[in-house]
């Protein structure tokens, strides 16, 4: 993955995960009752599991980090600095 050109685009995206990583262990992600194939593996066989459902405000993050929205990245690592502090 190449990171956008803006200025300070390694230390926003490093911050951005680092508050996304904090999300994903404090409740954020959640897994459907429901098994089913959640991929394929190396060998080509099924991996079967439960697929994790995501909090609307990790995939805003997701959406941010995948546009390389510099605002919207700025602005939601500012939104949720508190979780790493």
């Amino acid at each position: 993955m190449t990171l956008p050109e803006w200025p300070g685009a390694a230390a926003a995206y490093r911050k951005a995960y680092k508050i996304l990583e904090h999300m994903a262990q404090s409740g954020h992600v959640a897994f459907s009752g429901s098994r089913c194939v959640v991929g394929i593996d190396i060998d080509g066989k099924y991996i079967i599991g439960r697929p994790r459902i995501v909090s609307q405000e990790m995939q805003d993050f997701i959406s941010a980090l995948n546009e390389g929205d510099e605002e919207k990245i700025k602005a939601l690592n500012l939104e949720y600095m508190d979780v790493i502090t």
